[in-house]
This record gives C-alpha cells, structure tokens and sequence, in this order.
C-alpha cells in the first residue's frame, strides 16, 4: 500500500517551498531635544530658552522632544501603557555633577508631524529653592531621555541658556533686550 500525502502535507510543502518576503528596514531611531510651549523647536548648542513664571508663582522652561523609528503611543490618551516615557532634566552647566535643577517624567503618545513623532510643552519646573540668579541667564545642561513600552531607551542632550527676560546679562553677544515675559496662563 502507498503512502499519498494528505491535504495538510501538501499545504506544509508549499509553505515550506515559498520565499518568505524579506522584511522592511527599521529605520534608525533616534530622538531630538528641543524646546516650545505649542511648537516644536530644535535645540543647538548655547540656544536661548526662554525661562517663563506660571500662574501660581514657579519658574519653568518648555521642552519637548521629535522622534523617528519607534511606535509613538496614544497622543490623545495619557492613559495608554503603550505609550513612551520621557524624562527631562536640567543641571546647571557649571555644575554638572550637582542636584538637578529640574526635571520632569511623563508617559505620552506622541504627534506625527511631517513625517516624525513630536512631544511639546512638557514644562520642567526649576527648583524653587534656588537663588534665582543661580539659574537666571546661566548655560544649563538639558537631557531626555526617551523609553519606549518595548524598553528601548533614546537619549539626547545638549547645552543651552536658561534665559530670562526680566533683566540682567545673558552673557551672550545675542540682543535679547526686545523681547518681553511671558507667563503661562
């Protein structure tokens, strides 16, 4: 008696005799630090960012991030565990090794915005127990750090100044002296 294969042999066959299609390249993924309350900005080196005083009397700075190459998350739920986690910290250029002088983590989705993912005015508020002039118009070291729900971490940092628009030097050769306060409503 022969042996014939059966429907499901057949069906294993051609399985195994078909080429897989090649999967898509991952692109790269990175993420940017940059700075903006509605808007996203890139973050250069010595880059003013503009210290503002909330509603209920805090110094704070607007942060955000741009991304490529991971899955954004939930934009319009805070809520979803999918979603990637950043954390922004600042310390004082001149003291790189001391206590932050701010951060803030948040769990978020992110934006697709022109072909990248954007996360904007997540707010560090400074310490409040710094003297103001430690931190006024003084070059800060800013990082974020960007965790995605499948636990792959990007990072970027960069130098900036902490400027604030109330007076004084910004030690800078910019002209800064047109522009004003703003506070956040």
């Amino acid at each position: 008696m022969a042996l014939r294969p059966g429907p499901a042999a057949l069906v294993f066959l051609g399985l195994v005799g078909c080429a897989a299609e090649e999967p898509e390249p991952v692109p790269e993924s990175w993420c940017e630090l940059g700075y903006g309350e509605e808007s996203w900005s890139a973050a250069a080196t010595d880059d003013p960012v503009e210290i503002v005083l909330g509603p209920q009397g805090g110094y704070m700075i607007a942060f955000g991030l741009q991304a490529s190459g991971i899955e954004g998350g939930d934009p319009s739920d805070p809520t979803v565990t999918e979603n990637p986690r950043a954390t922004f910290q600042a310390r004082l250029s001149a003291d790189p090794d001391g206590d932050p002088i701010g951060s803030i983590t948040v769990m978020a989705g992110l934006t697709p915005v022109e072909g990248v993912l954007q996360l904007v005015g997540i707010w560090l508020i400074l310490d409040p127990t710094l003297p103001l002039d430690d931190v006024f118009n003084q070059p800060i070291d800013v990082t974020v750090d960007l965790v995605t729900s499948g636990g792959v971490t990007l990072h970027d940092q960069e130098r900036l100044l902490a400027w604030w628009p109330g007076g004084g030097d910004t030690g800078d050769s910019g002209d800064y002296s047109t522009s004003t306060s703003t506070q956040v409503k």
